[in-house]
């Protein structure tokens, strides 16, 4: 009994974020490729280190990822931490990939 107890969830444990990932009406791109740019944008943010689903809309009239990543890393068993600078990268890296495809990007205020 003393192991299940080892395992308990903390208070307030986050067990994985969830980021969307929007496109313009206007990009034109094919649900396929949606999900590519989705998928390279995780690949660089996090490399191999990182379990995550990616799951692409076609319910709007803008396609969309929502991508789910695992808090807990599988191989050290560490959990994820994400500071605002490592937001703002995940950003960079997704504006980066998404012009690759010819898609518009958003103008962010500067925080």
């Amino acid at each position: 009994m003393a192991n299940a107890l080892k395992n308990k969830p903390r208070k307030n444990e986050r067990f994985g974020y969830h980021f969307v990932q929007s496109f313009s009406p206007d990009d034109h791109l094919t649900p396929e490729q949606a999900h590519e740019i989705g998928l390279k944008t995780m690949k660089e943010y996090l490399g191999n280190s990182a379990e995550f689903i990616i799951a692409t809309h076609t319910d709007k009239d803008h396609l969309h990822n929502h991508i789910v990543l695992n808090a807990t890393d599988p191989l050290t068993l560490n959990k994820f931490q994400q500071s605002k600078n490592d937001l703002e990268r995940l950003k960079e890296i997704s504006d980066k990939i998404s012009k690759e495809y010819g898609c518009k990007i958003i103008d962010r205020p500067n925080d």
